[in-house]
């Protein structure tokens, strides 16, 4: 009977627990203001926009700010085709069974679109969306600087015949204890001259690369997907990144890590700190920088309200990887970054010009009205 008794205790105490649990659940969904997608809500048409095919120019005083903000987010893959009339303004590769399914996939969602989305993919060699049909050999077991250039440009013809623009890679922070496999061996300076080849190799593929995750220290410790973290900055840390810079590298990738030391984010993740945009420009990229994905645990326990995690992100990255929710997360992310425009929340200027470098790197020229100018920027 005693043994009986303790067990029912044990029962009601799970299911007070439990019942805690769910209140307490609903009172955080209430406290973050989530919300959800609007019957009116979707992706925005091209409807109005200046293209001319021809010379592969928009205009983007043209575009309203709906359509400019749904020009810098990435979504996932698409798995049913999206009206070809509807801005897609970045699409990233899932894991696919065939280089064949990749294929269909990427020319499902950009064919017959005025302005084809810019496709992505992390072929880093290691944990790989090709690993159920195609092995590349990992940054790891890359042994000097000539390797590093094989393995840029094999990977870089394979995404360049797939439909793929550009490689978030190469990781270039200088250990990882988390994975094992995603970083160059050797210290700051092996680890930048390996960098560089493989970016060379990658650009002569036409892939644009990507040098991830700034400012380092990403791939030791906790890991980012899961926990907020706190990482100290030292110089040597930041090598490769320049280094990168230097070797023309296409993108750079803020981490969500909080960092002091030789880049102090001031208590925020890297990825939404003016402190990294300032330090990027500063050194003279003028490059896409591109959020990690931003349902990782460390920039969502950050924030309490979405509204304000997608705010601080647009002030700061040109290119926003919101990899969950497929199209209704995405219309409801565009939507907070119109309303938050119109309520002076945020300054316009940060979409405009990350439009108009989302675009360039798409491979299209685009005409800015700069005060009594017109000027054109070039695609890259």
């Amino acid at each position: 009977m005693k043994e009986v008794s303790a067990l029912n205790k044990y029962i009601h105490a799970l299911i007070t627990v439990l019942l805690i649990s769910s209140t307490a659940g609903l009172h955080y969904m209430s406290q973050e203001e989530v919300q959800r997608p609007q019957a009116n809500e979707s992706l925005p048409t091209f409807e109005g926009i200046q293209i001319n095919q021809e010379n592969k120019t928009v205009d983007l005083e043209s575009m309203t700010l709906r359509q400019k903000t749904a020009f810098t987010v990435v979504s996932f893959n698409y798995e049913k085709e999206i009206n070809k009339n509807k801005i897609v303004g970045g699409m990233h590769l899932r894991s696919a069974g065939s280089k064949r399914e990749f294929k269909e996939r990427i020319e499902n969602n950009t064919e017959g679109r005025p302005i084809p989305p810019l496709i992505s993919a992390d072929l880093e060699g290691c944990i790989e969306p090709t690993s159920s049909f195609r092995d590349f050999k990992s940054f790891k077991q890359v042994n000097n600087s000539q390797q590093a250039y094989e393995i840029g440009k094999t990977q870089g013809e394979f995404l360049s015949d797939i439909g793929v623009d550009i490689n978030f890679s190469p990781v270039v922070d200088l250990n990882d204890s988390i994975w094992g496999c995603r970083t160059f061996e050797g210290n700051y300076s092996e680890v930048s001259e390996k960098a560089c080849s493989y970016i060379k190799g990658l650009d002569e593929k036409g892939i644009k690369s990507t040098a991830k995750h700034y400012p380092g220290k990403t791939l030791t410790g906790k890991d980012p997907h899961e926990e907020m973290k706190h990482v100290e900055i030292r110089e040597k840390d930041l090598a490769a990144f320049h280094s990168a810079m230097n070797c023309s590298v296409d993108a750079v990738m803020p981490s969500h890590q909080i960092s002091t030391g030789k880049i102090d984010t001031q208590g925020a993740p890297a990825d939404v700190s003016n402190v990294t945009r300032n330090h990027i420009r500063e050194n003279g990229f003028e490059g896409l920088i591109v959020s990690d994905a931003i349902s990782m645990g460390g920039i969502t326990h950050y924030y309490k309200k979405d509204r304000n995690r997608y705010i601080d992100l647009f002030q700061t990255n040109d290119l926003i990887l919101n990899l969950v929710g497929g199209v209704n997360d995405t219309a409801r992310m565009i939507t907070t970054i119109e309303k938050a425009v119109e309520n002076g929340n945020l300054e316009q200027r940060f979409v405009d010009d990350s439009a108009r470098r989302v675009l360039n790197a798409r491979g299209w020229n685009v005409k800015v009205r700069e005060g009594n100018e017109t000027k054109i920027y070039e695609a890259y």
